[in-house]
């Protein structure tokens, strides 16, 4: 048995398998298999690759809260995530961490503008120039990619 995959008229693979890495648009490849007495017969695959979805972290933004002349304060982090052509993505799932003042790890799904709000835990009497850190972990949404290297992945304030 012979097997030949093509692509129009560049051979892809002669094996009974194909491993074919495509480009983003439509393929269509075809199988010729020949058997031992000179029969072939061909099939063709329509192959469709479509563009990747990615997200990335446009943006933090971060606040400070004190309630009760300073006694109590605690930080706001508002996680704005956006797709390749800066489009907000609602329903994306980011995944973080508190880093210095306090060490909480927390979950949120983005609203219809994209943001998710992060509070972290309070602290009573912070000392003048504590840091509060936000950390971004993970960004994830059913058929969607993150692009961690594209995004922003920590912001802070402190105390004033």
């Amino acid at each position: 048995m012979a097997y030949q995959w093509k692509e129009g008229a560049a051979v892809l693979g002669t094996e009974s398998t194909l491993t074919y890495t495509a480009n983003v648009g439509v393929h269509t490849v075809t199988l010729t298999v020949t058997d031992n007495g000179g029969a072939t017969a061909t099939d063709d695959v329509v192959i469709v690759v479509k563009q990747a979805l990615t997200m990335h972290v446009a943006s933090i933004q971060m606040s400070l809260v004190q309630n009760y002349f300073g006694l109590i304060t605690y930080a706001n982090a508002t996680v704005k995530v956006v797709d390749s052509n800066g489009n907000v993505v609602q329903g994306a799932v980011v995944t973080g961490h508190w880093e210095i003042a306090t060490t909480d790890h927390e979950s949120g799904t983005a609203n219809s503008s994209g943001l998710v709000t992060f509070q972290s835990d309070s602290l009573r009497q912070p000392a003048k120039g504590t840091r509060f850190v936000f950390v971004v972990d993970s960004v994830t949404k059913d058929g969607w990619g993150w692009d961690s290297q594209g995004s922003v992945i920590s912001g802070q304030i402190a105390v004033p």
